[in-house]
């Protein structure tokens, strides 16, 4: 039987890694049209939610919508581990995946006692998905959960005709939670800028851990 599914908070997970859905097909092992459907609808088979749960590395409660589950349907970590191996398809990669893997799992308990929790975005102006936004704003505010290093920062374009011009120097509050960026927009046009991204990560806390990448968009007036 089929479950329901947060289809906006899965697509926010994708989307967060900056991942197209065929991408997440071809990591997930589930097919184009299944993920297609899964955001549209919301609904997906155990064996797909398995499949998603273990390429984000999530619990099944995190995207789920009032299921009841069965023992048998409930992701552990050994779900997660031989998702990752039914990916591989040689005996090198395999033994590349256990050296990573033994690297990381060393490294993770090294850290033991660390700060390692990513920064997050907590708050933008203008808010995300604004479709009213006055282009004669001349600052982009971004404020995260906590302190960030000064001078390190990864404002991300995916298209140039959707990125603002940028008119001077990004400048962090005292506390520096809160960056501002100067900009100049134009009139009725969308706007899309990355803080982070799966491939770059300059804006981190002071322990040095990058934020969580952010898609935040927006149409001026």
């Amino acid at each position: 039987m089929d479950m329901k599914l947060d289809r906006k908070k899965l697509k926010l997970l994708r989307e967060s890694k900056a991942w197209s859905q065929s991408h997440l097909a071809e990591v997930s092992g589930i097919s184009l049209r299944t993920v297609q459907r899964i955001e549209k609808s919301g609904t997906a088979s155990p064996e797909s939610v398995r499949s998603l749960c273990a390429t984000f590395c999530i619990k099944i409660s995190d995207i789920s919508i009032n299921n009841v589950y069965r023992g048998d349907i409930e992701l552990t970590f050994s779900d997660v581990i031989r998702h990752k191996i039914s990916k591989i398809n040689n005996r090198t990669t395999l033994a590349s995946f256990i050296v990573a893997f033994t690297i990381a799992f060393i490294t993770t308990y090294s850290y033991a006692g660390k700060d390692t929790d990513a920064p997050s975005v907590i708050k933008t102006f203008p808010t995300s998905g604004s479709t009213h936004v006055d282009s004669s704003l001349t600052e982009v505010t971004v404020t995260f959960n906590e302190e960030m290093q000064d001078g390190s920062w990864s404002w991300v374009q995916t298209t140039k005709d959707k990125f603002p011009e940028i008119t001077g120097v990004p400048k962090y509050s005292e506390n520096t939670t809160k960056i501002l960026l100067p900009v100049q927009l134009e009139p009725n046009k969308d706007y899309e800028i990355w803080i982070n991204s799966q491939r770059l990560g300059n804006f981190k806390d002071k322990s040095g851990n990058s934020a969580i990448p952010y898609k935040l968009t927006f149409k001026t007036r």
